[in-house]
C-alpha cells in the first residue's frame, strides 16, 4: 500500500465510489421496491465510500496484519469522515443526506453505531478479500494507461461534482424560498383574522378559503397515462395556481378590510393608525410573494427533485414542510 503512485490512490477512489454505488443503490432499490440512483452525484459514483476506503487503507496500513486492529482502526478513520462531512454538508446545503436518526445509539443524527462496527466491518472485508485483486490488477495495468484512465475520470467526476453541487443549491434555494412564502402567507393569515375581529367580520371565510383544495378535472385513467414529467409539471401548475389563488384572496380582503376600517367608529387613532400600517405593511408582502411564485423557475425544481430521488431518505429540519411540497410534485394525485 506503501508504494502507490498518485494516479493509483485516484483508480482506488474511483473504483471504490463505484462499488459503493452499486452497494447502496441495490440496498435502497430493495428497500424502496423501485430503481433508486443513489448518492449525491448524478453518475454512479458515491464519493462518501471513495473516501472511506482511502481513509481505511491508510489508517490501516501499519496494522494490516492484525484483523482486530484493522477493524477498531478502520471503524473509527471511516465514522470520523462521515460525522465530519454530514456535518459539513448539512452546514452548506441545509439538508441531511443521511439521517441515522431513529437509529440506536446514534450521535447527532450523522453516525450510528451500527454503521459503524459496518464500516469495521467493512474494513477487514476490504483489506483482506476486495481490495488484494483490485490491487493486483491496478499494478498490472502500464503507469501511462493508469494515468490516462485517472485523468479521464477525474475530469467526469469534476463535472459531474460541480454539476451536482448545484442541484444540492437550487434545492437549498427552493427550500428557502418556499419556507420564506410559507411563513408569510401564515403571518398575514393570522394578521387578517386579528383585523377581521376588530371591525366584526366573519373570520370563517379566511379559513376556508385558505383551506380549500383545488378541484381535479382530469379522471383517474387520464391521470394514470401521464409521464413522471408530465405529473411533476401539472402538480407544480397546480401549487403555483393555488398560492397565487391564495394571495390575490388576501390582496382583495386587504383592500376589503381598509374601507371598512375608515367607517369603525369611535375608533382611537393610534389604533387605526396601527392596523392601516400594518394591512399596507401585508400588501406589500403579498406584492414580493407573487414576484417570487412568478420568478420560481421549473429548472430549480427539477434539479431539487432530481437529487432528492437520488436520496429518498434526505430530511431538512428547518424546511420540512418545504421538503414534503417538493416531494409532493412528482406524486400522482388521488382522485
Amino acid at each position: 500500500m506503501e508504494g502507490y503512485s498518485l494516479n493509483q490512490w485516484l483508480l482506488f477512489f474511483f473504483i471504490y465510489c463505484f462499488i459503493g454505488w452499486i452497494w447502496e443503490s441495490c440496498y435502497v432499490s430493495v428497500e424502496n421496491k423501485k430503481w433508486v440512483n443513489r448518492g449525491f452525484l448524478r453518475g454512479p459514483m458515491l464519493p462518501i465510500y471513495g473516501f472511506g476506503a482511502i481513509i481505511i487503507l491508510v489508517a490501516t496500513i501499519p496494522v494490516k496484519e492484525n484483523l482486530i486492529l484493522v477493524f477498531i482502526f478502520g471503524m473509527i478513520a471511516a465514522t470520523i469522515l462521515e460525522y465530519f462531512t454530514g456535518v459539513i454538508m448539512e452546514k452548506i446545503f441545509h439538508v441531511r443526506y443521511w439521517d441515522y436518526s431513529d437509529e440506536a445509539f446514534n450521535f447527532q443524527g450523522h453516525i450510528c453505531l451500527l454503521c459503524s462496527l459496518a464500516w469495521g466491518a467493512f474494513s477487514i472485508l476490504m483489506i483482506k478479500v476486495i481490495h488484494p485483486p483490485i490491487e493486483y490488477i491496478v499494478f498490472m495495468v502500464p503507469d501511462i494507461i493508469i494515468e490516462i484512465m485517472a485523468l479521464f475520470i477525474l475530469v467526469l467526476f469534476t463535472i459531474d461534482t460541480v454539476q451536482s453541487v448545484n442541484d444540492a443549491m437550487d434545492l437549498k434555494d427552493t427550500l428557502a424560498r418556499l419556507t420564506e412564502g410559507n411563513e408569510t402567507v401564515k403571518h398575514i393569515k393570522k394578521r387578517l383574522e386579528v383585523m377581521a375581529a376588530f371591525i366584526n367580520e366573519d373570520v370563517k371565510e379566511i379559513e376556508e378559503k385558505f383551506m380549500d383544495k383545488i378541484s381535479v378535472n382530469q379522471g383517474k385513467n387520464e391521470i394514470r397515462k401521464l409521464s413522471r414529467k408530465q405529473i411533476f409539471e401539472r402538480n407544480l401548475e397546480r401549487s403555483n395556481k393555488r398560492k397565487t389563488e391564495i394571495l390575490e384572496f388576501m390582496s382583495e380582503n386587504i383592500n376589503k378590510y381598509m374601507g371598512k376600517l375608515e367607517n369603525v367608529a369611535d375608533k382611537p387613532t393610534q389604533q387605526y393608525e396601527k392596523f392601516k400600517a400594518e394591512l399596507l405593511d401585508c400588501l406589500a408582502k403579498i406584492k414580493k410573494q407573487e414576484k417570487h411564485v412568478s420568478k420560481m423557475e421549473s429548472k430549480a425544481y427539477i434539479h431539487s427533485i432530481n437529487i432528492l430521488r437520488r436520496n429518498p431518505g434526505a430530511k431538512a429540519k428547518k424546511y420540512e414542510e418545504a421538503m414534503k411540497e417538493v416531494k409532493d410534485l412528482e406524486k400522482r394525485p388521488d382522485i
